[in-house]
């Protein structure tokens, strides 16, 4: 039978440690995307314009998500990324996105019920020293 020291314990008890770690720490690292397939309305002068959109949240910590934005208007293809806060499933979600050449920037404000979630959304503009918020329209899924 082998004697297992003190020394040979404290090692062992380490290893073990490190082990759990990385099997929690990629547990973490490893949740899941969650992509939802929802819509919009467009304020515009001429009236409003309605198109889907893909949108999949990536968990970055406990209620904080990065964000990608895929849609079409007026048959163009836009991509925009950002990063959101909140709940998925129930409570308030907000986030900022921008658009690839990074020269817009929007931001969405809306309540989430058993992961259905209707909002607004804003664009953000500069006129001189200030910023201000512009209402675009609203979204759901």
């Amino acid at each position: 039978m082998a004697v297992v020291t003190e020394d040979k314990y404290m090692k062992m008890r380490k290893i073990m440690l490190v082990f759990l770690f990385a099997v929690l720490g990629a547990t973490v690292a490893h949740a899941a995307d969650v992509t939802v397939d929802g819509s919009y309305v467009w304020k515009r002068r001429k009236g409003e314009y309605k198109g889907t959109f893909k949108a999949v949240f990536t968990p970055v910590s406990e209620g904080k998500w990065k964000v990608v934005f895929n849609f079409k208007y007026k048959d163009k293809p836009y991509r925009y990324t950002g990063t959101a806060t909140g709940s998925l499933q129930n409570g308030t979600l907000k986030g900022t996105v921008l658009n690839d050449d990074k020269k817009r920037t929007f931001t969405f404000i809306g309540t989430v019920k058993d992961g259905k979630m209707t909002g607004t959304h804003k664009e953000i503009k500069k006129r001189g020293s200030k910023k201000i918020e512009i209402d675009t329209g609203t979204l759901a899924w």
